[in-house]
């Protein structure tokens, strides 16, 4: 009896651990897309979103171009966001979960057709003053500058920032290197994954 009980555990929990739950990690995604698309492009009349997961080939290319190490649980599966006006195509929003000494923040970010920062929301922050102070550093230091500007404002190994500026604290300059280090995520990986919907 019992050892069939301890069976019976055995193939539930191993059932549990799926390899569609490792990718499940990397799965971001808007958890309100209507509410959130209107905020980040007033302008936007619809949108629609494009799943795709990231292959080997791509991983390789993302991680030669960033100045920090992935990991591997980052790239998985990735939801991209359309914004259109009158089937126009006017920019995409892109979803990454960023790990800091608070936690997780779930960062959802508005990028131009040309792959630069139009706009920030965070969808996921428990750090108090998260969605003011610290959002507009965030905005201040990340909206309008393509990949290379923001990868010119941190360090070679990517740890510090190369200037802080006067107004922040440490842990207000950590954050946005959080934030630097997810916006260049975001721009490379849609870059490659999504190379066809951004050149069209």
């Amino acid at each position: 009896m019992y050892q069939r009980l301890n069976t019976l555990f055995l193939v539930l929990l191993v059932s549990a651990i799926t390899p569609n739950d490792v990718d499940a990690h990397a799965f971001c995604a808007l958890r309100d897309p209507v509410n959130s698309i209107r905020t980040l492009f007033p302008e936007s009349d619809k949108y629609r979103s494009v799943v795709r997961a990231i292959d080997s080939e791509a991983r390789d290319k993302i991680s030669d171009s960033l100045p920090f190490t992935l990991h591997f649980n980052e790239l998985g599966k990735h939801t991209l966001y359309i914004a259109e006006n009158q089937t126009q195509p006017i920019g995409f929003v892109h979803v990454r979960s960023e790990l800091t000494k608070w936690g997780l923040v779930e960062i959802a970010w508005a990028l131009t057709p040309n792959l630069s920062i139009r706009n920030v929301d965070f969808q996921r922050c428990r750090i108090p003053g998260c969605s003011d102070k610290y959002l507009t550093n965030v905005l201040d230091m990340t909206v309008g500058k393509s990949f290379s500007q923001l990868k010119r404002m941190i360090s070679e190994d990517g740890k510090t920032l190369k200037e802080k500026p006067n107004s922040v604290s440490d842990d207000e300059a950590k954050f946005i290197l959080a934030a630097i280090k997810s916006a260049l995520k975001t721009i490379i990986v849609t870059s490659f994954a999504w190379q066809k919907e951004v050149t069209e």
